[in-house]
């Protein structure tokens, strides 16, 4: 966000367990039906305006998903 200047002021996760894959999200995880699967989308607001809407996927059955924010003395994450 330095690049462009924007400081994040706030950061949601909304994680949906059990997602199920379509056949585009299947293929590039290399999972089959039914592979337990977390969404995870990541909305980053700046002053409460949208900066960046992030979507992932984890595979639940070999991840963990940790979130740890963090901010030092100079304002930088």
């Amino acid at each position: 966000m330095e690049k462009f200047s924007v400081e994040i002021t706030r950061v949601d996760d909304i994680l949906t367990a059990d997602a199920v894959a379509d056949e585009k999200i299947k293929s590039l995880l290399k999972i089959s039906d039914g592979y337990p699967l977390l969404t995870i989308k990541r909305h980053m607001r700046s002053e409460e305006l949208p900066v960046l809407v992030d979507l992932a996927y984890a595979k639940t059955a070999i991840w963990d998903y940790r979130v740890t924010f963090r901010k030092d003395l100079q304002g930088r994450s």
